[in-house]
């Protein structure tokens, strides 16, 4: 969970659980001592478990500069799509974004749609996933 700020033009890191969807357990069992037994809760009818952050508070906002969506896919090769703008609002919507939850949210969350690069990501290992999103950095 990232919170935007006014007008879409950064967001804030803060210290919630990030909840990590069924088809990503086996990604994070190896990484994570004790992730397999984490409680297993039913969010939006899919199964998640929480994962706790180890983040340190930046205390500032911090301007995104891109959007991933990733996919893993055990035997797919690695590869990286760029989206649309309505194709970057569709996707965010799918992962839960509620823009009924706060006046402005709706405006704040077109901004940042329109205007952050927005890519989904497919990979087979956690290094592919790790190297994708880097090179899309460097872009």
């Amino acid at each position: 969970l990232l919170p935007f700020v006014s007008a879409g033009d950064g967001v804030l890191p803060v210290p919630f659980a990030i909840s990590v969807k069924e088809g990503s357990w086996p990604v994070l069992e190896p990484l994570f001592e004790g992730f397999g037994r984490l409680e297993v809760l039913t969010s939006r009818g899919m199964k998640v478990r929480y994962l706790a952050p180890a983040m340190a508070e930046t205390g500032r906002t911090i301007r995104p500069v891109l959007i991933v969506f990733p996919q893993f896919s055990e035997s797919g090769p690695a590869v990286a799509e760029a989206l649309a703008e309505a194709a970057v609002a569709d996707a965010l919507i799918e992962t839960g974004t509620d823009l009924t939850a706060t006046p402005g949210a709706l405006a704040e969350f077109a901004a940042l749609a329109s205007t952050v690069a927005g890519y989904r990501i497919g990979y087979a290992t956690l290094g592919e996933g790790i190297e994708l999103v880097r090179s899309l950095t460097k872009r």
